[in-house]
């Protein structure tokens, strides 16, 4: 970024101007990749996010007299979904197929599939969740989702699956910070990590029992 502001304007970042920024915007737009292609939206989205964080920086410092880095515009990027939607028998049949062997490991994967298909949750969304999304409401249990946007939406939780939330908290001694976690073999046995399991391992989870189910790989 420095290296293009210099040879397209004979400018640094701290002199650079609106108009500067949003030329080099429209500049790396049309630079090819090294195959010749056209940049992906992502990458271009990527390169000004960089920006951005650098003149939040600059403007934090006193380096500059204004954010203009905000500037810098967003190019939509379409992403093919993943999966589909499953009929009612096939969401039956992969709850089916969720691990009753009482391990640990089994027992995580276990409320993984009851959680996503339960509560409606996204994998992210369930990969976001915490011990204190978890509370009681007259009687009954509540889970605090971080929905797509940002927005949160409490969600209940049937007596089944809140029997499954506690068995795991308890076997896995989770009392705060995330709700499902990746786990590591050790001589002694599974360690429970700190941190979350990411979407992706819960979507694999989900991949790798739908066979079990009769599912193909669309799911």
């Amino acid at each position: 970024f420095v290296r293009a502001l210099d040879d397209l304007y004979g400018v640094g970042p701290e002199a650079a101007t609106v108009a500067d920024l949003l030329g080099w915007w429209q500049w790396i737009r049309r630079q090819p990749t090294r195959d010749g292609k056209a940049p992906k939206p992502a990458t271009i989205n990527r390169k000004a996010a960089s920006v951005r964080k650098l003149y939040k920086a600059l403007y934090l410092r006193g380096r500059v007299d204004r954010n203009i880095g905000d500037i810098l515009p967003g190019l939509k990027v379409n992403h093919p979904p993943q999966g589909r939607a499953l009929t009612p028998v096939e969401t039956q049949g992969l709850l089916d197929t969720a691990p009753v062997s009482g391990s640990l490991l089994d027992l995580r994967d276990r409320l993984i599939l009851h959680f996503l298909v339960l509560t409606g949750a996204r994998t992210t969304e369930l990969s976001k969740a915490e011990v204190g999304d978890l509370r009681a409401d007259s009687g009954h249990r509540i889970v605090r989702l971080k929905r797509k946007g940002g927005k949160e939406q409490d969600q209940l939780l049937v007596p089944d699956l809140a029997l499954l939330v506690d068995a795991w908290l308890h076997r896995a001694d989770v009392v705060d910070g995330f709700l499902v976690r990746g786990l590591v073999q050790v001589p002694g046995g599974l360690v429970v990590r700190p941190g979350h399991l990411g979407r992706r391992s819960i979507y694999k989870v989900v991949k790798e029992r739908a066979p079990q189910a009769g599912l193909g790989s669309d799911v």
